[in-house]
């Protein structure tokens, strides 16, 4: 289920030749941020099948990525 395309988005693009070489961290900051918040504390959703709320949590898996954007994701 979490593969199908009503599941997925797109959270960062940088365009070439505009990329921002040794400072993505501005793109991925906001990102980073949220993606700790949704670890850390979580947010209160529904899960229709039980009919009651739980905590839900989130993090990040996998990033896709070209070499040069590899190369600045991983440091």
């Amino acid at each position: 289920m979490c593969m199908k395309k009503a599941y997925m988005f797109l959270t960062v693009i940088v365009p070439r030749p505009n990329n921002p070489k040794h400072k993505i961290d501005v793109y991925l900051q906001p990102l980073i941020k949220e993606l700790t918040f949704l670890w850390e504390t979580g947010v209160e959703a529904f899960d229709i099948s039980k009919k009651q709320n739980f905590q839900l949590r989130a993090a990040l898996m996998w990033t896709i990525s070209d070499f040069p954007a590899y190369s600045m994701l991983s440091g």
